[in-house]
């Protein structure tokens, strides 16, 4: 990724090139009908030359920071999406110490009660406990579908009772 500096000194550079395009510009122009010797053509061609490599360096650089700045907004997108799920879920204690991401959302949803893997959870994932055993046994156990962590509890999804805090 450039730093400021850099991206400045593209900046300078691009302001340079346009500026020495320009004086060339006049001086062709200024050249009108006199005439022009071969070592004066040849060196005005030779920077003409280095101005259009600097050119196509510049538009690559170009290139490259708008695609740094295409990710870098993608990432700030998904960070701000990840936010908004995120404060659907409580971390809480839902049986003798067990604690899942417990989902409560902050308005009307259709989704179905769930918990969150808390591992899963702080790397911005979504790992759905899902019961293993059968549900008439008291103590149900779960496992993460993307970790595969286990937890045993004697409460469902939906069931448990939020702890007060202080």
């Amino acid at each position: 990724m450039n730093s400021p500096a850099e991206i400045a000194g593209h900046v300078l550079t691009w302001t340079n090139v346009l500026k020495e395009l320009a004086g060339l510009a006049k001086s062709v122009k200024d050249l009108g009908s006199k005439p022009v010797s071969k070592e004066e053509a040849a060196a005005l061609t030779q920077r003409i030359i280095e101005l259009q490599g600097m050119i196509v360096t510049l538009q690559s650089d170009f290139l490259q920071l708008a695609q740094t700045n295409h990710e870098l907004e993608m990432r700030i997108s998904r960070q701000d999406r990840w936010e908004a799920e995120a404060r659907n879920y409580r971390l809480e204690d839902v049986h003798g110490g067990v604690t899942v991401y417990v989902y409560r959302p902050t308005s009307a949803s259709a989704e179905a009660p769930h918990w969150l893997c808390p591992g899963c959870f702080s790397n911005q994932k979504k790992g759905i406990f899902v019961m293993t055993t059968e549900p008439m046994y008291i103590r149900k156990t779960y496992k993460c579908l993307l970790c595969s962590l286990p937890i045993q509890v004697s409460v469902v999804p939906g069931d448990e009772r939020p702890r007060q805090n202080g």
